[in-house]
């Protein structure tokens, strides 16, 4: 089989590669962005014409960027060479723009509280306690957002106090075990008894944080992705700044590798509690096991000096 466009390599690529649905959403993107800015016809691309792109997307966007569409890009057409869909690689001469290394953007001790204090006081967040203990529990444990709507009850061992992020909710495709931080912990044990999870076997594949049980403001019966970020968006747009799951994960982050109590060893629990698969991503910030990253957390003082404990008031909150 012979391919001759970019769209039908994907659509080739897709049918045979088992991806999340957030890699085959990345892929469709870059796709996409290419066929909208060169061409779909695989015989028009040539050297000249991918250096002439890449300089036009350069002037729009970031190294980064430009690097993401040609790691893509690259990948799509190395299967299709492999599966002799396609004569060659147009992407393989193309050296990707150089590396930027920046700072992750973060936030500092008073702006957490502020917009802590905004959703507990403003009344536009509903319900509030709900939002409360979501923005602690990224802020304490550098979850993704997407491993937040994927955390279920069944994740939660209160007895060892660790959490598991299974591959549905994982960027990297894997599995694996961090502490459950004291103060959320304990928040987390009173929904755990309050909404009967203890008693009913079939509510441990349920949501963790389903703000739709709570709330009439929010449809479906499941929390969704879009919901979290959209909670997130009004968020920032209240309080002046910018606030969301990366910043909350950066913020984590940065302060446990910059803490002066931390030893060298510390970078690798860090590691392991962001769940990066190569350390370089880790060092950006500046193999372990749950007991030292639970060290590693307690020591930094994230769960008494920079979190805030959350009550819960009841499950049936719909007003």
């Amino acid at each position: 089989m012979q391919i001759t466009s970019v769209t039908e390599l994907l659509e080739q690529y897709f049918l045979r590669r088992m991806l999340a649905d957030k890699s085959r959403q990345n892929y469709e993107m870059v796709v996409r962005v290419f066929t909208r800015d060169v061409a779909d016809n695989i015989d028009e691309l040539d050297e000249e014409t991918l250096l002439a792109w890449r300089d036009s997307v350069l002037k729009r966007a970031t190294g980064i960027t430009f690097n993401n569409y040609l790691r893509h890009l690259r990948a799509i057409f190395n299967y299709g060479l492999k599966r002799q869909w396609v004569d060659s690689n147009p992407f393989s001469i193309i050296e990707p723009a150089p590396r930027q290394s920046r700072k992750p953007k973060t936030l500092t001790s008073s702006q957490y509280n502020k917009a802590i204090a905004f959703v507990e006081k403003s009344g536009t967040s509903h319900p509030s306690w709900f939002w409360v203990a979501v923005i602690e529990f990224i802020a304490t444990t550098g979850a993704r957002g997407r491993q937040v709507v994927e955390l279920q009850w069944r994740d939660i061992d209160f007895d060892r106090a660790t959490i598991r992020f299974r591959t549905e909710g994982s960027k990297t495709q894997r599995e694996w075990f961090i502490p459950l931080p004291d103060s959320i912990g304990e928040t987390l044990y009173q929904w755990y008894f309050s909404m009967g999870v203890y008693k009913n076997p079939a509510l441990l594949r349920t949501q963790v944080f389903n703000v739709t049980l709570h709330s009439k403001r929010f449809f479906g019966r499941e929390m969704t992705i879009n919901q979290l970020n959209d909670f997130f968006s009004r968020l920032s747009r209240n309080i002046g700044f910018s606030i969301g799951c990366r910043r909350l994960r950066h913020t984590l982050a940065t302060r446990l590798a910059n803490s002066t109590s931390n030893s060298e060893g510390y970078l690798f629990a860090l590691r392991d509690l962001l769940g990066h698969t190569d350390i370089r991503t880790t060092q950006i910030y500046v193999g372990g096991n749950v007991e030292r990253i639970r060290k590693m957390m307690n020591d930094s003082g994230i769960c008494s000096s920079y979190s805030k404990r959350v009550k819960f008031y009841g499950v049936d909150m719909r007003q």
